[in-house]
């Protein structure tokens, strides 16, 4: 028999709905506070700890994924198991998704001097196409 927080975890709610719509929506990682910013456009009365929640509930369902990158912090996204880089833009800050991986190191690779890889990230900064203009 589940508790009542696994149920909750796994209940649909608007909020949660629109969370997800935000982060599909978007073409790349956003951090908790455009993500609030964006579902206060549709759900005017969403407060920040329902968008926190939310985020808690779809990783835990593992339908989204959250990234640490040093100079943003912790973003969210879609696709938790698929590997992809990113980009980021020194000018207007934005955070790209990069389709192709300019550099692929497999989860349990072995690197010289013992170190197992679990997981890596790459961040490619510079300027966006906007911002080259």
């Amino acid at each position: 028999m589940q508790t009542r927080d696994q149920i909750s975890k796994h209940r649909r709610t608007p909020q949660r709905e629109v969370v997800l719509q935000i982060l599909q929506q978007s073409n790349g990682p956003l951090s908790v506070r455009d993500i609030h910013a964006r579902a206060s456009k549709i759900i005017s009365t969403i407060g920040i700890a329902t968008v926190y929640r939310a985020l808690k509930s779809l990783r835990d369902n593992e339908q989204i994924e959250a990234i640490t990158l040093l100079s943003a912090g912790t973003l969210y996204q879609l696709e938790p198991n698929a590997h992809h880089d990113h980009f980021q833009c020194r000018q207007c800050r934005h955070i790209f998704d990069l389709d192709a991986v300019p550099i692929r190191i497999e989860t349990g690779t072995q690197l010289e001097g013992g170190f197992l890889v679990e997981e890596h990230q790459n961040v490619l900064r510079g300027l966006c196409p906007d911002c080259v203009k």
